[in-house]
């Protein structure tokens, strides 16, 4: 026996405390892999929290399945007990919903697990959670491990990457400002009577953005300048731009997108500075004297304003009958902005239209 009691499974017998793990708690993924929360020989007290998520379209159930050991397999290892998460949030598609699993294993022998599927509850919507507390040396005494079949059930470990390729398919995504302020945006595809195209999708170059107005605020002086976003989306730009207390009118052509937006504006908390919301269609003569009688403006920014569906390839068949975005952008511009005003934009190149446009 070691110090205090223990043996070399780490059990101090004498007590009753545990005071390393003796072998890994697991959860049960696809295919019946057991895949580590916590690992064989963590000090106690210890917590991880791992995301997890769906293995099929539109799941309405996910197993958690926690069990002990070290095997590959968990038909090899100890069944602890599970836990279900229900009803999830439909329609949905797989591999993006975003489930948390929390485990605590403390010094007294017990171990207790939490799982919540977590973007409904960041938008502070009703949300599935679930809970299981048990004995980590009463391993086997959650009865049998269930049938870990193919059910439309099992969860698989969420990829970080895959999310970022497609941030489309999330329901909603944290960007931290340069400040330290964390922002929740709203995501409004998940849904069908939500999805609005484009609009509603926050994309990377936006993210840039939002961190050039936080990063450069010094030099920008955004404190009470009046200034005008071009295709708000999802007004992470607008927040940010408020946050440093710019006066911001954000227009977006599109309705929809800017009812997204206010959401995620009214959401994001106090401001420094005003978000206006504004629908400008650049195709609209009377918009487009309505934006240049509310100037001037200090400042005129945007994000992924041209792409390849709006460029001047026209490659997209809606588009066909109105000039090519990047020839409407610079006319704009030349309409919208004086000899004193910055212009900030944020394009991202795809296949070449963005050098098409700074040429």
């Amino acid at each position: 026996e070691g110090a205090d009691g223990a043996d070399g499974s780490g059990v101090c017998r004498g007590g009753g405390v545990v005071q390393e793990l003796p072998l890994s708690v697991c959860v049960r993924v696809a295919d019946g892999v057991c895949e580590p929360l916590l690992h064989r020989g963590a000090r106690l007290p210890a917590q991880a929290t791992r995301l997890f998520t769906t293995t099929e379209d539109d799941q309405a159930v996910a197993y958690i399945d926690l069990f002990l050991g070290e095997r590959p397999f968990c038909a090899g290892n100890l069944f602890l007990g599970r836990l279900e998460l229900a009803p999830l949030p439909t329609p949905s598609y797989r591999s993006f919903m975003q489930l948390e699993v929390v485990a605590d294993a403390a010094l007294d022998g017990t171990l207790a697990c939490r799982a919540a599927e977590i973007e409904s509850r960041a938008l502070g919507e009703p949300h599935s959670e679930a809970a299981w507390e048990g004995e980590l040396l009463a391993a086997g005494g959650g009865g049998p491990a269930p049938d870990g079949g193919r059910d439309g059930r099992e969860i698989a470990v969420f990829s970080h990457a895959l999310a970022k390729h497609l941030p489309v398919l999330l329901a909603t995504r944290t960007v931290r400002l340069p400040g330290g302020r964390d922002v929740i945006i709203r995501q409004h595809q998940r849904r069908q009577e939500e999805r609005v195209g484009t609009g509603g999708v926050l994309w990377e170059a936006a993210i840039v953005l939002a961190d050039y107005v936080g990063r450069h605020a010094e030099t920008m002086a955004w404190q009470g300048r009046r200034v005008l976003e071009l295709g708000a989306g999802t007004g992470l730009v607008a927040i940010a731009l408020a946050a440093e207390g710019a006066e911001v009118w954000a227009t977006d052509g599109n309705e929809r997108a800017l009812d997204g937006a206010r959401r995620n504006v009214e959401g994001a908390g106090p401001l420094r500075g005003r978000v206006q919301l504004e629908v400008f269609d650049w195709n609209s003569v009377d918009d487009l004297a309505r934006i240049r009688a509310a100037g001037p403006w200090d400042a005129v920014v945007g994000s992924d304003l041209v792409y390849p569906g709006n460029a001047g390839r026209r490659c997209v068949a809606s588009n066909e009958a109105r000039h090519p975005a990047d020839e409407t952008l610079l006319w704009l511009v030349a309409q919208l902005a004086g000899p004193e005003t910055d212009v900030v934009f944020a394009l991202k190149d795809r296949t070449g239209e963005v050098n098409r446009f700074s040429e």
